[in-house]
Order: structure tokens, then C-alpha cells, then sequence
């Protein structure tokens, strides 16, 4: 059975609110599975896996991881972000286990996105590049989860004009994926530490990396119809078909429309502009006589290196007898780095502001919104062009 639906009568009412459907594309095989679960009362698990590995292994993959997540999510107890991530874990080692079982399946494996929607939030864990957006109520679409392929650092590289966006497009390396479920130890996780909110009328889109033939705009154009969630659906894939591409993968869709009137439905407060105004006047005039202030304000993280350590950058900065690196503002860190970092669940790269000179033995600051473990003597990859050793996907 390649999907599973479990219905039950819930806040979300199948084909309307929620539904799912995949098409094969130009390729020989299907690989891509899925599977949506409202059984239980406010919540809707949805689970997606696009498989690698051949006919036979990146279908079976797909299959068991998807099935295994499902299974184990139910079974287990604890919050919602608790339960991904066993069900996570108990589906990678159900692929190991099918790999001690059958060899000749050796090398296959998959993405995977597990998704838990209630009225108010959204919780997700998820490995690989299939990706996750949210419509919101306002008409703006945005990925929510973390790619872990080399499309970011390629997206990069076009920004700031190392490649053209053909060039990107048809990198030999554009699939390769940095963490996928393999039955080994998982390299990368992505999964929020808080749950995002939602509001009546926000979508949320999973699908696998067949859907990148859409642009973000065509995707919105379907998204924002207000249809059935069946009918927007079908669109979508039908949009795919259109594009004829000779070459196209594999692609699943699975959508979620929160209904638009809730029992005790949460509503976006509506403030005066004056009201606004006042408000925020007196907000500037207490901050700025506040002994809250300093503490609030966020300081640089202090990071202890020695000189010796400090020369990992050389390699990429240039030196000279006075100062350990001359660095720009705006650094990008390769997702595998991000990954040892801690910062993978966060960002998919992160700009650094770096300080313009550092002396010989002073410590190294880093400014950033997040917390960043340092660990001794890591050595910093050479960030663009970066080459990768990943897991090849197509």
C-alpha cells in the first residue's frame, strides 16, 4: 500500500481541508510515498519520503520509512516534537534493518518530513530537501523547513554572481544531499524548537523535490484560490504537467487549508493606529530610562581562541604581520558546518559579522542571533566555492 489515510471526524474534513496525491513524471519508477493521519482528536500527522536508490530501493525505502513513522509516532508518548523524533529515529532503523535483511538493497534510502498540524501551530522534523511551506493568510509563502542539498549554497553562489542561474540550475552536484535516512547515523535534523504559529486561513505545503519545476510565484498562484484542498492539489500537479519537462521527477503534494471559521478560533488583534502610536512612543520612552535595557540588549558571543586557533581563517582571508585575518561583514558558512555548529535547525546559512581586523592574541567576537558552541580546534571549511561530500540523490 503505497499511502496510508487513517480518517476520523476531525476539525480538518478530508479533500477539503487536507489532501494528498503524487504523480510518477518522466521517471521509469515511483519512489516518492506519503501517508495523513487525523485520528486523533485536533491533530493531523502528515509524512512524506522521497526515496534514492534505484527502483526497488528507493521505493522500498520510501515505503518503510513512511509506514515505520507513522507507527511509531501513535505508539509513542510524550509532546509532539518528542514523538517526531523518535518516530524519526524508529524509521531510520527500520531501514537498517531492511538493509541487514536484504543486501542487495545496500545504498538505498530517503528524505523524510514529518509534520503534526493542530488549529493553533505547526511542528515538524525533517531530513533531506523536501520542502515545507506556509501560505499565510496574508498571501505570503515561505519554506519553513531547512535544506539540507547543495540548491542553497548554489543560490548563494548566484547572488553574488560566481554562477548564473543556469549554470545553478544545471550543476552536476545540485542534488547532492548533505543528511538523508540511510540507516546510518543521521547527519543533519532539522526541527524547531518552538512550534510556528497558525491562524485561520493559513496553508501549509509539503512536497517532494519534483515540485522545484514550479517557481515560488506559480506555486502561490495555485495556493491562493481559496479552493478545496483536493482541487488545489490536482492543480498543482497539473501545472507540473503542463511544463512538459522531458526530465521530470517524481512529485507529491500534500495540503492543509486551516478553515477560515474555528470553534474558538484565534483572531489577529486589530489595533487603532493611534493607539499604535502612543503605545509604541511610550515604549521608546521607557526603554530608553530602563535599567532593563542594558541587560536586554543582546552582547556579542565570546568566543576564547588562541592566535594558533585563530589562524584556521588564514587560508581563506589574507594575512599580514599585524593582523591574524582582514575578513567582509557578510560570511557564508557551508550547511555542513552550520550542522556542527548547531545552527542547521535555524538557518541554512547565517551571516557572520566578522570583525574588520583581529589583533594577534585577542579573542574572537561573533555577533549573531543565536548561540554558537565553540569547539576547539575546529577547522573551518573554505566556504565558496565549497565541494561537498554528500550523498548522491538523482
Amino acid at each position: 500500500m503505497w499511502r496510508k489515510f487513517r480518517l476520523a471526524n476531525q476539525f480538518l474534513i478530508p479533500n477539503q481541508h487536507f489532501a494528498g496525491q503524487r504523480i510518477q513524471g518522466k521517471r521509469d519508477y515511483q519512489e516518492d510515498d506519503f501517508g495523513l493521519d487525523n485520528t486523533q482528536p485536533q491533530e493531523l500527522l502528515m509524512v512524506l519520503a522521497d526515496g534514492m536508490g534505484g527502483h526497488q530501493g528507493g521505493a522500498h525505502a520510501s515505503s518503510c520509512a513512511v509506514q515505520s513513522f507513522m507507527d511509531a509516532y501513535q505508539l509513542s508518548s510524550g509532546n509532539a516534537a518528542q514523538r517526531l523524533k523518535h518516530a524519526l529515529q524508529h524509521a531510520n532503523q527500520k531501514i537498517a534493518a531492511e538493509v541487514q535483511i536484504h543486501p542487495e538493497l545496500q545504498g538505498m534510502g530517503c528524505t523524510l518530513v514529518g509534520v503534526v498540524v493542530t488549529e493553533e501551530q505547526i511542528e515538524w522534523i525533517s531530513v533531506g530537501d523536501s520542502p515545507l511551506w506556509l501560505y499565510d493568510n496574508t498571501g505570503k509563502l515561505r519554506r519553513l523547513n531547512a535544506d539540507h542539498s547543495m540548491k542553497p549554497i548554489l543560490k548563494e553562489q548566484v547572488r553574488r554572481g560566481f554562477l548564473t542561474a543556469q549554470e545553478a540550475n544545471w550543476h552536476p552536484e545540485r542534488n547532492v544531499l548533505f543528511s538523508a535516512l540511510t540507516g546510518n547515523p543521521i547527519e543533519m535534523i532539522d526541527q524547531p524548537p518552538v512550534p510556528t504559529e497558525l491562524f485561520p486561513g493559513d496553508c501549509i505545503l509539503l512536497a517532494s523535490d519534483g515540485l522545484f519545476t514550479l517557481s515560488d510565484t506559480e506555486i502561490a498562484h495555485c495556493l491562493q484560490k481559496n479552493n478545496p484542498a483536493l482541487e488545489t492539489v490536482n492543480e498543482l500537479l497539473e501545472a507540473i504537467k503542463d511544463k512538459g519537462l522531458w526530465n521530470q521527477d517524481n512529485t507529491t503534494a500534500l495540503f492543509v487549508k486551516i478553515p477560515k471559521e474555528l470553534p474558538n478560533s484565534k483572531k489577529k488583534p486589530k489595533i487603532l493606529i493611534s493607539n499604535l502610536l502612543l503605545f509604541t512612543l511610550l515604549g521608546i520612552l521607557f526603554w530608553s530610562h530602563s535599567p532593563l535595557q542594558e541587560w536586554l540588549t543582546p552582547k556579542p558571543i565570546l568566543l576564547e581562541k588562541t592566535p594558533e586557533e585563530n589562524t584556521l581563517f588564514t587560508h581563506k582571508f589574507p594575512t599580514n604581520s599585524k593582523n591574524i585575518f582582514s575578513a567582509p561583514t557578510d560570511f557564508l558558512l557551508p550547511i555542513p558546518l552550520l550542522f556542527e555548529l548547531g545552527l542547521h535547525n535555524t538557518f541554512q546559512t547565517i551571516p557572520l559579522n566578522l570583525p574588520t581586523f583581529i589583533q594577534p592574541g585577542n579573542p574572537c567576537y561573533f555577533s549573531t542571533p543565536v548561540h554558537i558552541p565553540y569547539r576547539p580546534n575546529h577547522c573551518l571549511p573554505s566556504p565558496i566555492p565549497y565541494k561537498p561530500t554528500g550523498i548522491y540523490y538523482e
